[in-house]
């Protein structure tokens, strides 16, 4: 049986009742699916935002060490520079705006893969500078006042010229808006750019430990900022809650297609009496699944993508859109696809057992069963 004719026998009954309900059943299961993936991804993103920023793999040294010791700790592995220059400065830039105090921060980008250029280049000259694609040098929020095209721009420092040469993600490393990247040597210029303390960055959060470790044997005294993450926790929550939403879902699906099959035994066992074999009578039942669960995949996208783009509308208005201007909190049309496939394989899995279980059984029992 080929393709065109299957859908010849689909398009006799794809519309009666218990398929609509069928799909009212599989909208509102992909519609909780795609929340609670959102829901876990976003729990995730919060988990581990703090391992993002840069800072947060700075250990300090707050005694006097020498050259030698220096250049010990320079080859520990998973060190990525020593610095006594500090993590960042912050300037009023007035000119910006009209109405509030313009402010911007400015980091002396001593790590070469700290940030990733997304327009323009890298730090040439001493005076150029990189800042976030959305650049806001602002107090108080406004959408309306995002920088835009500012690449070639110039920013008046200290008395020296700084030009905007490239642009960053700043959701990428969890800086603000305001948060630009300048060379060594220009930042060692700034005032109060100096430290007490050497700070010393290592390559992944998780290596803190080991290289805060390193130093101690070699008699350094290692100060290490602990942040303790209050939603680490919430994470293997939210991942229990998606795997029991999926379980559940499964066992509603397994349970809606049996009483479907049920419904239609007489007609399959009709279809056997024609000369149809189980596995062209499985094709026909799996496909209509498929088209009915990806019109309901269509509709409760679209229902889903309105509902979150609401839910962050709330949290810009709550929050004067900081959260979403330094978070990286975009539909992951990812879990969308993801979403999907759990559904196509739910249904896959019951359809594929239950019609092997039902069209194993004699006609006769088949119709006496109904």
């Amino acid at each position: 049986m080929n393709l065109k004719d299957r859908l010849w026998i689909i398009k006799s009954h794809i519309f009666e009742k218990r398929n609509s309900i069928l799909m009212i059943v599989f909208f509102f299961l992909m519609l909780a699916i795609l929340i609670i993936l959102a829901f876990h991804n976003f729990m995730g993103y919060l988990t581990h935002y703090e391992d993002l920023k840069p800072r947060n793999r700075d250990l300090r040294i707050y005694e006097k060490l020498s050259e030698n010791q220096i250049e010990q700790i320079k080859k520990i592995n998973h060190v990525v520079f020593v610095s006594n220059l500090n993590d960042n400065l912050y300037f009023e830039i007035p000119e910006y705006n009209t109405n509030e105090l313009g402010i911007i921060y400015l980091n002396p980008l001593l790590e070469k893969n700290e940030i990733t250029i997304k327009n323009g280049k890298s730090l040439t000259e001493k005076y150029d500078m990189i800042c976030p694609t959305k650049f806001y040098p602002h107090e108080t929020f406004n959408e309306n006042d995002f920088i835009k095209n500012i690449i070639g721009r110039e920013v008046t420092i200290n008395g020296n010229t700084f030009k905007i040469v490239g642009t960053y993600k700043n959701t990428e490393v969890g800086n603000s808006l305001s948060d630009c990247y300048i060379s060594e040597e220009a930042f060692t210029e700034l005032p109060n750019s100096q430290i007490d303390y050497l700070r010393i960055r290592v390559d992944n959060t998780k290596n803190n430990q080991y290289v805060a470790s390193e130093l101690n044997k070699l008699g350094i005294k290692v100060s290490n900022p602990k942040y303790p993450n209050a939603y680490e926790g919430f994470e293997y929550i939210s991942l229990f809650i998606t795997l029991l939403i999926l379980f559940i879902s499964f066992y509603i699906i397994y349970n809606f297609i049996k009483k479907k099959i049920r419904y239609r035994l007489t007609t399959y066992s009709i279809l056997k009496v024609s000369g149809y074999k189980n596995k062209e009578i499985y094709k026909i039942d799996l496909l209509e699944n498929i088209i009915l669960a990806t019109i309901c995949f269509i509709l409760s996208t679209i229902c889903f993508i309105i509902i979150y783009n609401l839910v962050i509308y709330n949290i810009n208005s709550l929050t004067e859109g900081m959260v979403t201007g330094e978070a990286n909190l975009d539909i992951n049309y990812w879990h969308i696809l993801l979403g999907y496939i759990f559904i196509i394989l739910m249904i896959w899995i019951a359809t594929k057992y239950l019609i092997k279980l039902n069209l194993n059984q004699s006609i006769n029992n088949t119709i006496r069963n109904k």
